[in-house]
């Protein structure tokens, strides 16, 4: 046993030195705690209203809203949407196709520009604002596949009748009566715009109904997912108005033209 003096002396000769390596040792085990045990954790704010389309990407849904880093920072590498109908069990899977830039010129909603997405870093002083479209890429590249198709067929077509709209143009008759009457025409004859409007109906899923969708941001280092999950319901009119998105892609494409209809569902409790 060591007696009294012996314990106060040795706490003369080394208890600074003791302090210093236990305050090293703790700063250490704090900065390991931080990289290695503290997991990060995002949380998903939505906002705004969800936006149902149709369109050269298919069928489509476009959400906005935040994501907040807590604990520290994390890097999301993909984000992608189930769907599910009441009406069909099957479950959908989106991958998110396009990045939308936050910002929108007054009275020109579609005057936004877009971007491929790819991963980033959400940082905890910094939440992170998205807008997101979502579709399946599957469908996306069969259908550009067939509107290229169109699209080289509309401008034989124009090629071909560029006498007969000489003769309309002299006559008095106006540009846009003319390039709607040819267009009208093209769309009655075309095989390809056919074969086009078949395709688009049969990749629409949008049908009368409550939906579910879960929103799924998966991260890296480590590998985990953050879900939420809501509800929307789409009415008669709304997917009546989507399918007329078919010649509005026709006419984006072949005219330049854009005249799309989008529903605009609001986000409900999951029951």
């Amino acid at each position: 046993m060591f007696s009294k003096v012996e314990i106060i002396q040795f706490a003369k000769t080394y208890g600074t030195l003791i302090l210093s390596i236990y305050g090293v040792l703790q700063v250490w085990a704090i900065a390991l705690w931080k990289k290695f045990f503290r997991v990060g954790k995002i949380t998903i704010f939505e906002t705004s209203v969800i936006e149902i389309g149709l369109s050269n990407f298919g069928p489509t849904v476009s959400l906005n809203g935040t994501l907040q880093a807590l604990r520290k920072d994390v890097f999301v590498r993909e984000i992608g949407l189930s769907l599910t109908s009441e009406t069909n069990s099957g479950e959908t899977l989106l991958e998110w196709t396009a990045l939308r830039s936050p910002q929108i010129k007054i009275g020109d909603p579609m005057a936004t520009t877009v971007e491929l997405p790819s991963g980033v870093n959400v940082r905890t002083d910094q939440p992170l604002r998205y807008q997101i479209v979502f579709s399946k890429r599957r469908i996306l590249i069969q259908i550009n596949q067939q509107l290229n198709l169109v699209v080289n067929e509309w401008k034989q077509n124009v090629t071909s009748k560029q006498n007969r709209i000489g003769k309309l143009k002299a006559s008095g008759v106006a540009d846009e009566t003319i390039t709607e009457q040819i267009f009208s025409e093209f769309l009655a004859s075309s095989a390809s715009v056919k074969s086009f409007l078949e395709q688009h109906s049969a990749v629409n899923w949008w049908r009368p109904g409550r939906y579910r969708m879960r929103m799924i941001v998966k991260t890296a280092s480590p590998d985990r997912t953050f879900p939420k999950v809501w509800d929307f319901v789409l009415d008669e009119a709304a997917c009546q108005g989507l399918r007329g998105n078919s010649e509005a892609t026709l006419r984006e494409l072949c005219l330049g033209t854009v005249q799309y209809f989008f529903a605009y569902p609001e986000y409900l409790p999951v029951n």
